[in-house]
């Protein structure tokens, strides 16, 4: 009885290391040799039986807890592949907002190394931007330049996304009357997005915080510029004043940087006038314009005007509205990106081309799209592809 048990054991190891079909045409072997031991010994019949059905039945259970195995996989493999196509499908929002930003990307990170070379790279670095409001300058500003641009940039407070802080965007709705007001309301704004900033706070203890977080701090104000009428030299007087009197410090934490983004927004219908009264009668769009131009051409020697006015600043050009060419490159670039989120085959690319093709075609969308709306069509065509 001992001798079989470790036969058994025997058995039982050498059955284990077997596939599923040599299992049974072995078992198939042994039935017939012990049907063939039975008759030749008659004495063990009752034994032999007993010992053939227990292998039987331990064979049979090999084989049932595979099955099982092999259906466990079976059943966890499509939601394996699942999980997979909803990484992959995981679109980052800020990836929509892209397409043809590039001269702005290109000159924002020219101005902020200049910047970085000067004296005045802890004092606040100016980033003026135009367009009309649906244009979306915000998504500007945290898509393109926070979560693309900065990271990259390794320059002191800069050191990889961790260390940037953007603040709550501000906007200026109804604008104060006079260049005074106006500097009321641009720090009155920007204490209450802070949220560390008690209301009675001067300016002298608002940069002291600001400094005191000893990284890359980002606000963002909003001009709407239907508001502005009653303000004469809104660029100049108005807000690269108001930052050049921002309280200076004796000692600065030295990762400490402030980027300020003014965004002038204008409105989505164009203007139509004869230019006769755009010439003797602009309007507050075409002065800002004018007053932006006027900027870019002083930003030329950037180290002489930071001198001048203690702050950094840059002109970027106007945001406009995207054209088809602008938007198949954005989608082939990104496409042969190794760790892009589209994950698109060939077919796909083609057949999203195609789509990108027919939207244009419309009528109301004939030479370009602004760029809240292309965001909403790209999402239809890409994100259910």
């Amino acid at each position: 009885m001992k001798s079989t048990n470790i036969l058994l054991k025997e058995w039982k190891n050498f059955f284990r290391s077997l596939a599923p079909g040599d299992i049974y045409n072995l078992m198939g072997a042994f039935i017939t040799l012990c049907g063939i031991l039975v008759t030749l010994i008659g004495a063990m019949t009752s034994q032999m039986i007993v010992l053939i059905i227990g292998i039987i039945v331990f064979l049979i259970s090999i084989k049932t807890s595979r099955d099982r195995q092999a259906l466990a996989e079976s059943i966890q493999e499509p939601s394996d592949k699942q999980q997979l196509l909803n990484k992959q499908t995981s679109i980052p929002n800020c990836l929509w907002y892209l397409a043809d930003r590039d001269a702005q990307k290109r000159k924002l990170r020219s101005a902020f190394q200049k910047h970085e070379n000067c004296n005045t790279k802890q004092r606040p670095f100016l980033c003026l931007i135009s367009g009309k409001a649906q244009e979306v300058h915000d998504k500007f500003k945290e898509c393109v330049v926070v979560e693309r641009i900065l990271p990259k940039l390794e320059h002191g407070g800069i050191r990889g996304d961790d260390n940037i802080r953007s603040i709550e965007n501000v906007h200026i709705t109804n604008f104060p009357k006079n260049i005074n007001e106006l500097h009321n309301t641009l720090f009155d704004e920007l204490k209450d997005v802070l949220p560390f900033c008690p209301p009675d706070d001067s300016e002298m203890k608002v940069a002291i915080r600001l400094a005191k977080e000893n990284r890359t701090t980002v606000v963002c104000f909003n001009i709407y510029t239907q508001s502005c009428q009653p303000v004469k030299k809104v660029i100049k007087k108005g807000i690269v004043e108001f930052w050049k009197k921002w309280p200076a410090l004796e000692n600065y934490h030295c990762n400490y940087r402030l980027l300020v983004f003014i965004c002038i927004r204008y409105p989505n219908q164009s203007e139509k006038s004869h230019f006769l009264t755009r010439l003797f009668k602009p309007s507050v769009q075409q002065k800002l314009k004018r007053e932006l131009r006027q900027l870019d051409r002083e930003l030329k020697d950037f180290a002489q005007f930071s001198a001048q006015f203690n702050v950094g600043a840059v002109v970027l050009e106007q945001l406009e509205a995207i054209k088809k060419e602008e938007v198949i490159k954005w989608l082939l670039d990104e496409c042969s990106k190794e760790q892009s989120p589209l994950h698109l085959t060939t077919q796909q690319i083609e057949k999203a081309i195609d789509e990108i093709e027919r939207l244009y075609k419309k009528q109301s969308h004939e030479n370009a799209i602004p760029m809240e709306t292309l965001v909403s069509e790209l999402k239809k065509i890409l994100e259910n592809r």
